[in-house]
């Protein structure tokens, strides 16, 4: 009976090794840009994405000197969120792409105007 309590306790430590592996294998893999590689891959200016830093829109990874990281973690899901926050991050990523365009429709009326 003891062998077997130790067994089934040596397979829960595996178990919960091994998420903790694939836990640690996506935090890795998480793609962080700069700025301006944000900007490229959004087709947002990159003005823009300092402003929505600045306003706490985009948040970042602490600074290493002058040096900016946005981590795109933030507007996707991670392997270990909840429903919600998947949708949380979704609906920020719409929001700012929203915005972008009325902002660039305002911009476009403006110099028409």
């Amino acid at each position: 009976m003891y062998i077997e309590e130790q067994l089934k306790e040596l397979k829960e430590s595996v178990e919960l090794m091994q998420k903790e592996i694939e836990h640690l294998k996506v935090k890795s893999s998480e793609q962080i840009l700069t700025p301006k590689e944000f900007a490229e891959m959004t087709s947002i200016n990159q003005n823009t994405v300092y402003t929505w830093i600045r306003e706490g829109r985009i948040k970042t990874l602490p600074n290493l000197g002058t040096a900016i990281r946005i981590p795109m973690s933030q507007f996707y899901e991670s392997v270990d969120t909840s429903q919600y926050q998947s949708e949380k991050a979704a609906n920020k990523a719409e929001e700012l792409r929203n915005e972008f365009r009325r902002m660039r429709k305002d911009r476009i009326t403006h110099k028409i105007s």
